[in-house]
């Protein structure tokens, strides 16, 4: 299945509803395998209220899905800075003490746009949040097994973006939640937004969710780590 050169969607009903389904199998995994976490229900629940206010503006926000890779999709939405401040512009003035300033102005080109890529083998997204969580999920992964292994984490991100692009691939039939590959990305989203939110007493405590998440990666990078 391949969308280009994505139009107005006219059912952003159905993709909200999809998106509370996302939403309850989140939760549910947080409450059976994470333990309930407090902060982990709540990074989730945030990060899925601001997936809905993008399926909401979906017209201003989506601008263009298309296949990627084997069996996957690219996603471009249109950033919130660039959809209030425009892009970004060189504005020339004259000062007061004489002579010109040079200044610019809008959203600049890298945070104009942020790019998905989502297969049920990877969630993964290029923005500021995205790439933060990563980053600290991956250092705090390294940190815990006392070795230099590879960036993983980037692969399995939940941000607004990968939610609400996740939630329109399954509306349009694209993706199905009940995929068992799938759940176990969704799955490996949640350790790597745990990583990233939970102190080191938290994880110690539950190592049983660190072990798995580690046999997942394993069986995935055919990496001993």
């Amino acid at each position: 299945m391949a969308v280009t050169n994505a139009q107005p969607f006219d059912s952003r009903r159905e993709i909200l509803k999809m998106l509370n389904n996302l939403k309850v199998k989140l939760l549910d995994i947080i409450d059976r395998d994470f333990k309930g976490s407090p902060k982990l229900r709540s990074y989730v629940l945030e990060r899925i209220k601001n997936a809905k206010s993008i399926i909401q503006d979906l017209d201003l926000r989506l601008r263009d899905i298309s296949s990627h890779g084997i069996e996957g999709y690219r996603i471009v939405f249109v950033s919130s800075e660039y959809l209030e401040k425009g892009g970004e512009k060189t504005i020339v003035v004259r000062k007061l003490t004489g002579g010109i300033a040079v200044i610019r102005v809008g959203a600049p080109v890298e945070k104009s746009i942020h790019i998905v890529e989502i297969s049920k083998w990877r969630l993964k997204c290029t923005c500021p949040d995205a790439v933060f969580l990563s980053a600290k999920a991956d250092k705090v992964l390294t940190n815990i097994l006392k070795q230099n292994i590879e960036p993983l984490m980037y692969k399995y991100v939940l941000c607004k973006h990968t939610l609400a692009g996740l939630s329109i691939l399954l509306t349009l039939g694209a993706l199905k939640i009940e995929d068992p590959i799938l759940t176990e990305t969704i799955w490996l989203s949640l350790l790597s937004a745990y990583l990233r939110i939970a102190d080191s007493k938290d994880i110690e405590s539950n190592k049983s969710v660190l072990m798995k998440g580690l046999k997942i990666l394993e069986k995935r990078t055919y990496v001993k780590i």
